[in-house]
Order: C-alpha cells, then sequence, then structure tokens
C-alpha cells in the first residue's frame, strides 16, 4: 500500500498533523489567531468540550509518507496571529 494505490483510489486515507484535539480544543486554539481572537468560545450543549471524536492519522501519514507542514493545529493557528 502506499502513494499510489491512494491516487488510484483503493485506499481511504485520514490525514492528521498527530496531535488529537476535541472540538473545544479546536476552539481553544483557533482563538489564538488574529482573526477569530474576539469571539467567544461557542456553547457545546450537554457535550463535554473536553472530550469528543479524537483521531489518529499515523497510519496515513506513514503509508503516504507524508508529514504535516505544521506540527499541530495550534501551531497553525498562532502562525496566523503574526
Amino acid at each position: 500500500a502506499g502513494k499510489e494505490e491512494a491516487a488510484k483510489g483503493g485506499l481511504v486515507c485520514l490525514i492528521s498533523d498527530g496531535n488529537p484535539m476535541t472540538r473545544g480544543g479546536i476552539c481553544v486554539s483557533a482563538m489564538k489567531a488574529k482573526r477569530y481572537a474576539e469571539r467567544s468560545m461557542p456553547t457545546f450543549g450537554e457535550e463535554n468540550p473536553v472530550a469528543g471524536k479524537v483521531y489518529d492519522g499515523s497510519w496515513s501519514n506513514t503509508v503516504l509518507n507524508w508529514e504535516p507542514r505544521y506540527g499541530s493545529f495550534d501551531q497553525f493557528m498562532m502562525d496566523q496571529s503574526e
């Protein structure tokens, strides 16, 4: 398995930076960027914003020999504030 098989539609890959995040964590990171700095944290109803779906894309990253430009979404958002 690899890039060739993925290109032919033979693999389903989940691409990520390797740092699991919840919806709440995504919002906390996003608020570090100028664009979102003045926004308020959304409410998630009954859901605990610390919990939630977390995925691991390390298999896809290895198979495709791919690594993200930024080490994490948080690093990306901090870069957007400069």
